[in-house]
């Protein structure tokens, strides 16, 4: 077997989920909540962890929800003080795919990007959670693992053949296509912002004038800056509670550094602009994580080829 060929199973296909995970299982208290509990209480609990997601869990500790920062802004953010109060139960996402911990590396991969998840419940053998798996957690294995080895030149020897997975990452950022976005003026209201958000779909929008940018708003921004601080929230200027100056990258950088980019900043959005700064489109961690599976089943195709 090839040395490129070990490397890739150890990372990908025996690299168990529980080893991504933090050495102390997590307190269901802190991050969960029962179906009867508020939207309120929910987005309290978001804005305390600042982790996008809140598990809904039955009176036996076992999962039967999962309320995240996306059904905020696709269920919630067109009318949210009407929601304010209702129970959690009615706008969970409910029975949620999980995983358990001995899953691997790959199986999360798969199931994140063929669905678009971004939180991934994992539970214990009982059907208790243990934890939820991010598209963060697996950015950051990914630029550990691959991404810092790759930008730091690390030598394998002349006889190393890359992978299929290390060969996108070593190419350029073009090569995922960056689509092109709608960009909001900083003077609009968040109202008419997230309205943007919602009938185009994405996590975030670019704030600017003409292609060159000065801020962005999230899905996060929304949850953090703006929900629970009453109606006027909505209708100040985007440019209050947008992220000013956010980091970008050039096409021509590679896969590579924008896995060391989102690791290190800890969002999950990259604006690409050309050189002359202006925004080409957006990168997400859903298209970055999609195209390292599409590595991955391609690497397995080969070897079995």
């Amino acid at each position: 077997m090839s040395q490129s060929l070990r490397l890739f199973k150890k990372q990908f296909l025996e690299r168990r989920l529980s080893s991504l995970m933090p050495a102390t299982p997590i307190s269901l208290s802190t991050v969960s909540l029962s179906p009867g509990d508020t939207v309120e209480q929910a987005i309290r609990l978001l804005q305390a962890n600042k982790n996008g997601s809140v598990l809904v869990c039955d009176a036996d500790g076992k999962l039967c929800g999962i309320f995240t920062e996306r059904d905020v802004v696709t269920r919630l953010s067109e009318d949210f003080d009407s929601f304010v109060g209702e129970s959690i139960e009615k706008v969970m996402t409910p029975e949620p795919i999980r995983v358990k911990h001995f899953s691997s590396v790959s199986r999360a991969l798969f199931l994140m990007s063929e669905h678009g998840f971004r939180h991934l419940p994992i539970e214990d053998p009982s059907g208790v959670p243990t934890g939820v798996l991010s598209s963060k957690d697996l950015v950051d294995y990914l630029h550990t693992h691959i991404a810092k080895r790759l930008l730091e030149g690390d030598d394998l020897g002349e006889d190393y053949c890359p992978n299929q997975v290390e060969n996108f990452m070593g190419s350029s950022i073009a090569c995922l296509k960056p689509s092109p976005v709608v960009i909001a003026a900083a003077d609009a209201s968040v109202r008419s912002v997230m309205k943007l958000m919602r009938e185009n779909n994405v996590g975030c929008i670019p704030i600017g004038i003409g292609e060159k940018i000065n801020g962005i708003f999230t899905e996060r921004d929304y949850v953090l800056k703006v929900l629970l601080q009453g109606p006027e929230a909505e209708e100040q200027t985007i440019g209050n509670v947008m992220t000013a100056d956010p980091h970008t990258l050039l096409l021509s950088n590679s896969v590579s550094m924008a896995f060391t980019s989102l690791s290190g900043g800890g969002f999950r959005h990259l604006p690409i602009v050309d050189g002359m700064e202006k925004l080409v489109g957006i990168v997400s961690v859903k298209d970055m994580l999609k195209a390292v599976l599409r590595g991955v089943i391609d690497e397995l195709q080969s070897q079995h080829a």
